[in-house]
């Protein structure tokens, strides 16, 4: 092969080389120009929007003022995370209408599980009375204190905040306890005594400031203490009575129901109330009782109805009446259950709704109601004419002896339980 023929061999790779790098070069440097081009006027954009406050609601998107006018907030990332830990009551520190200082974040962080309940006393059927007289003394005064009504702060008259529901186990004690909560939308706490006490010595007191403290950060709030007769025993100094672990939770409490700035309201329930302390019951502790007792006929007929409110059924008032007639002595529980097994009935024939058949038969529901009759007892006696001094069982309501800290008077080396 003559050699200029070769050359011109060797020209053609080279030639389409450098035409291929041309048009990738051009390529390239399009692309990098019109993004530049795009990110300034992204930037110019971003210039033309006014800045402000961001505003925090409900919800993760913008707010809506009181005109009906959305105003501007952040949507980054970061931001919907704020936005869904932010308090909804308010910046810290203060006490909104929600009466809660606390996010819901917040609130998870602490030792106590807080909740803030979804019940209110349309949820409990019949106890009218009952409603009525938390309402009048427990809920009006603090909703007219938080809407800056000054009725009964105009007579210094004081919301109650140390509360005792007794009556038979089953009667809604912890329902009422929830709902007041719900009704004043604050944080609530429920706990058990196995919540409260430890094997170990002074443990359970200092579980019990951790609660108090708690509650003062949280600020307006309700903490429900179930089986109250295990914590507010009755103390004997004789040796021989209650354990000292026992004595001085019950002395902690007390020390902490006396604090003149507590805003927590203290809600104890127990089914046994002749084994309460006399002490924890008197003015300034928890004061007002409340008895939770068995429902009367009109109250069983509200509580059947309020279980079957989302179930189809065909049972007429008389059918209503009848069935509220025939379970005298059953608790809330029991109609609760009487409701279910009345479901399951239903369900196991197929049918399209409940009916009269699927409960128990009148002569079944007498001797049932028979059988499932609780009993209980009063509340011990309080002598407002006593006083603490009077009664050698309070002498530690403020304070914890010496003696029970360094062990002196323990029962056991290693304490409650």
């Amino acid at each position: 092969m003559p050699v200029s023929d070769f050359s011109d061999a060797l020209n053609i790779p080279f030639a389409v080389g450098n035409a291929l790098a041309i048009f990738v070069g051009t390529y390239i440097v399009i692309t990098v120009t019109d993004k530049g081009r795009n990110n300034q006027e992204k930037e110019r954009e971003r210039e033309r929007i006014p800045s402000g406050p961001t505003t925090y609601s409900l919800t993760r998107n913008t707010t809506v003022n009181a005109n009906g006018d959305r105003s501007p907030s952040s949507h980054n990332a970061n931001d919907a995370v704020v936005a869904e830990d932010v308090s909804i009551d308010g910046p810290p520190g203060t006490h909104s209408s929600t009466g809660s200082s606390l996010s819901k974040a917040k609130l998870r962080n602490l030792t106590y599980d807080w909740q803030h309940p979804p019940q209110r006393f349309t949820d409990i059927g019949g106890y009218d009375e009952v409603k009525a007289d938390l309402e009048r003394r427990v809920l009006d005064p603090l909703l007219a204190h938080r809407d800056g009504d000054d009725r009964f702060s105009r007579f210094s008259v004081e919301p109650e905040s140390g509360i005792m529901l007794y009556g038979p186990p089953g009667t809604g004690k912890t329902m009422f306890a929830r709902a007041l909560a719900g009704e004043l939308t604050v944080p609530f706490v429920e706990l058990s005594p196995a919540d409260v006490t430890s094997m170990w010595i002074n443990e359970s007191t200092d579980r019990v400031k951790t609660l108090f403290d708690e509650a003062k950060q949280i600020g307006p709030c309700v903490i429900f203490l179930d089986e109250a007769e295990h914590l507010f025993g009755a103390r004997e100094y004789s040796g021989k009575g209650s354990h000292a672990e026992d004595r001085k939770v019950t002395s902690e409490f007390l020390a902490q129901l006396t604090h003149e700035d507590r805003e927590a309201i203290v809600v104890a329930a127990t089914n046994r109330p002749g084994d309460i302390d006399r002490a924890i019951l008197r003015p300034g502790r928890l004061a007002a009782h409340f008895e939770i007792g068995l429902p009367d006929e009109e109250a069983r007929t509200a509580i059947l109805r309020t279980h079957l409110t989302d179930v189809p059924s065909s049972l007429s008032d008389a059918e209503y009446a009848n069935l509220a007639t025939h379970t005298a002595g059953m608790t809330g529980a029991d109609l609760a259950d009487l409701v279910d097994e009345a479901r399951r009935n239903a369900a196991d024939r197929d049918a399209r709704v409940l009916t009269r058949d699927d409960f128990p038969s009148t002569e079944d529901l007498q001797v049932i109601a028979t059988e499932l009759e609780p009993e209980t007892d009063d509340l011990p006696t309080v002598d407002d004419g006593d006083n603490d001094e009077d009664d050698p069982r309070d002498r530690d309501v403020a304070v914890r002896s010496k003696a029970d800290d360094d062990g002196g008077s323990d029962d056991s080396a290693i304490g409650y339980q």
